[in-house]
């Protein structure tokens, strides 16, 4: 027989009960398995348990981020998506995003990003450029993402046609630029890279002026 996996209760309010906990194990256990369906649960309960009670205890941080570790990459749209949406939340705290930083999340969000930037519907790139976004307002995400050749990507990004996603891409990017004068000096090749992205921002601006004036 199948054993019955445990979901969320999610009418019982408050922080995470034991039950919570114990059910957080189990999915971070379904998580690394090589099963879609694990993945996929894992993925939907998670972004369902972190949505309902914010923040988890300390010590559930780590764990938590390695199995998103896992999930991302994933290739299957739910899988991601969910997974993206759950990190998030995650990194919105800001004790607890360097943490997340040291675990290699922001070099798994970057390729996660190029993977999705083609797709119709655009909802995983989404949820991952807002993941980036909050990541590199970090300056400890900030070499690290451009040392992934993330400035090019936002650039392709930032012409994109769905809104949300160009608007996304303007915030990461700005993040970015903002350490133009401390973190990016410290290499010769994430200068340049900054020097070609602050001109392509003028060049798509000033474009955007003269369409609009016209």
């Amino acid at each position: 027989m199948t054993p019955r996996h445990p979901e969320i209760d999610l009418e019982s309010g408050g922080g995470p009960s034991t039950h919570h906990i114990s059910t957080l194990q189990l999915l971070l256990r379904a998580a690394h398995s090589t099963e879609l369906n694990e993945q996929h649960r894992a993925a939907l309960q998670l972004s369902k348990l972190v949505d309902s009670f914010g923040p988890l205890p300390a010590v559930s941080f780590g764990p938590l981020v390695h199995a998103l570790c896992r999930l991302l990459p994933s290739e299957d749209t739910n899988v991601a998506r969910f997974s993206a949406r759950t990190l998030k939340t995650l990194l919105l705290d800001d004790v607890m995003r360097p943490q997340a930083i040291s675990s290699g999340i922001t070099t798994i969000v970057v390729e996660a990003i190029q993977r999705w930037k083609h797709d119709r519907d655009m909802l995983v790139c989404c949820e991952l450029l807002a993941c980036l976004q909050t990541l590199v307002y970090d300056r400890s995400a900030v070499a690290i993402a451009v040392e992934e050749k993330c400035t090019p990507l936002l650039l392709e990004l930032l012409l994109s046609e769905n809104p949300e996603v160009a608007t996304l891409s303007m915030t990461s990017l700005a993040n970015i630029l903002s350490h133009a004068d401390s973190v990016l000096l410290a290499q010769e090749s994430w200068a340049q890279q900054v020097a070609a992205s602050i001109d392509t921002v003028l060049e798509i601006a000033s474009t955007s002026h003269e369409k609009g004036l016209r």
